[in-house]
C-alpha cells in the first residue's frame, strides 16, 4: 500500500450500489475490496489494514454498524476512519452511526463529487491518527527508556551510598579528631543523606510522568511536625551559622487530613534549601498558618535573591505542563518534589525573591477526602 494509492474497505448489499461506488473510487486510483454484505467485510478488515472504511449502514444478517463495532474492537482496523452510507438521514440514523464511530456519513443516492471529498477527507485523517499513533508509541519508548535508565542510576548509587554512610559513621565516632575534621565528616554525611534524598525524588518524580504519584490521607499535626523538621535541621544550621526560627500561627489547631511523609519531606527540603541559601550569620524563618482544611508553610531565607528565571511571569502552555516550569535552578530538584506534594494535595507552590528581602517559599496544601473505611 502507498500514500498515493490508499486502499477502500467498501461494503454494500447492493450489487448495483457496490459497483458504482468501486468504479468511481478506481477512477480516481484507489485501491478497492469491495464486499457484499457484513459478514465478508469483518473477515477482510480483520485480515488487513484499510485506510478507509466505507459501510452500507443496513444490510441484512450484519449490518454496517455490527461490522464497524467488530472492526473498532480488534484487529487492525481500530482507528480507521469510517463513512456510513444510508438512504435515511434521520435523528435516530444519525446518532446509532456516532455511537458506533462513525467519521462521516454518505447519503444515497452517491453523488461522484460528494463520494470523492469524502474519501479524500477521511485519507487525509487516517494519515494524521497513523502520526498520531507513531508520536505516542516513540513517546511511550522514550519514558520507557528514561524510566529504565532512572532505575539503573539509582540501583547503582546504593553502593557509594552505603560506604558513604558506613565511613562518616566510622569516623564521626572516632575519638580526638579535631573540630574542622568533625565538622567535615558531619558534612560528608550530610551529603549522604542528601544524595539518598535525591534518589527518591527522582524516582517520585518518574512515578509523576507515569500518573502514579498519589497522597495518602492520614491525621497529621501541622504544629508538631514543623517543630520536627526544625529540631532535626538545628545542627545543620549552627554549622552553617545559620539561626533557626519557627513559628505557628494560631489558626492552627487539632490535626489535618494529609499525607505526613510527603509533606514532611517537602518541609525538610525546603529548610534545607533555605540554609544553603541564607547569608552566615543570618536567619531562616519557618512558619506555618492554616484555613478553612487549608495548611500553608512558609520558609523564608535573607540570602541573595534568586536570579529571575522568569519567576512572577505568565506560564506558557508548556511551562503549565511541565514539572520545573519556573522554578530556579539553584534550588535544586527539591522545588520539583515540593511541587508534586503540592499538587498531591491539590495546592500549589510559589516563590518570592527580591534584593534585599531574600527568598520566600510558600507550600499551600488542602486537606485530602477521607479514604475508603476511614
Amino acid at each position: 500500500m502507498t500514500e498515493a494509492h490508499p486502499h477502500v474497505l467498501l461494503v454494500d448489499d447492493n450489487v448495483q450500489q457496490l459497483a458504482l461506488m468501486k468504479a468511481i473510487l478506481e477512477s480516481a486510483s484507489y485501491a478497492v475490496t469491495a464486499c457484499e454484505g457484513g459478514e465478508r467485510a469483518i473477515e477482510e478488515g480483520l485480515a488487513r489494514e484499510f485506510d478507509v472504511l466505507i459501510l452500507d449502514a443496513l444490510m441484512p444478517d450484519v449490518d454496517g454498524f455490527e461490522v464497524c463495532e467488530v472492526l473498532r474492537s480488534r484487529g487492525p482496523n481500530r482507528t480507521t476512519p469510517v463513512a456510513f452510507v444510508t438512504g435515511l438521514v434521520d435523528s435516530d440514523t444519525y446518532e446509532d452511526a456516532i455511537q458506533a464511530g462513525a467519521d462521516e456519513i454518505l447519503a444515497k443516492p452517491i453523488n461522484r463529487s460528494s463520494l470523492l471529498l469524502r474519501v479524500r477527507s477521511l485519507c487525509h485523517l487516517n494519515h494524521v491518527r497513523k502520526e498520531r499513533d507513531r508520536r505516542d508509541a516513540e513517546l511511550a519508548a522514550s519514558r520507557q527508556e528514561r524510566s529504565e535508565l532512572t532505575e539503573m542510576l539509582l540501583s547503582d548509587l546504593d553502593n557509594p551510598l552505603a560506604v558513604i554512610h558506613a565511613r562518616s559513621g566510622l569516623l564521626g565516632r572516632s575519638l580526638g579528631l579535631a573540630d574542622d575534621l568533625k565538622e567535615a565528616v558531619a558534612d560528608i554525611a550530610d551529603a549522604g543523606r542528601s544524595l539518598e534524598e535525591l534518589a527518591r525524588i527522582l524516582m517520585d518524580v518518574l512515578r509523576s510522568t507515569e500518573g502514579t504519584f498519589d497522597a495518602y490521607p492520614e491525621a497529621l499535626d501541622a504544629r508538631a511536625l514543623l517543630h520536627d523538621v526544625v529540631g532535626e535541621c538545628e545542627e545543620r544550621g549552627v554549622r552553617n551559622r545559620v539561626t533557626l526560627q519557627a513559628s505557628v500561627d494560631p489558626s492552627v489547631t487539632g490535626t489535618l487530613r494529609l499525607d505526613e511523609a510527603l509533606v514532611r519531606r517537602a518541609l525538610l527540603r525546603l529548610v534545607e534549601a533555605g540554609l544553603r541559601a541564607a547569608e552566615q550569620n543570618g536567619v531562616v524563618q519557618v512558619s506555618a498558618s492554616a484555613d478553612a482544611g487549608r495548611l500553608t508553610l512558609s520558609v523564608h531565607d535573607d540570602g541573595p535573591a534568586i536570579d529571575s528565571l522568569a519567576l512572577g511571569a505568565p506560564a506558557s502552555d508548556a511551562d503549565e505542563a511541565s514539572l520545573t516550569g519556573h522554578l530556579p535552578r539553584s534550588r535544586g530538584l527539591g522545588l520539583v518534589f515540593c511541587r508534586l506534594v503540592a499538587q498531591a494535595h491539590g495546592g500549589d507552590l510559589s516563590i518570592e525573591s527580591a534584593p534585599g528581602e531574600g527568598t520566600r517559599v510558600r507550600l499551600r496544601l488542602r486537606e485530602l477526602p477521607a479514604g475508603p473505611g476511614a
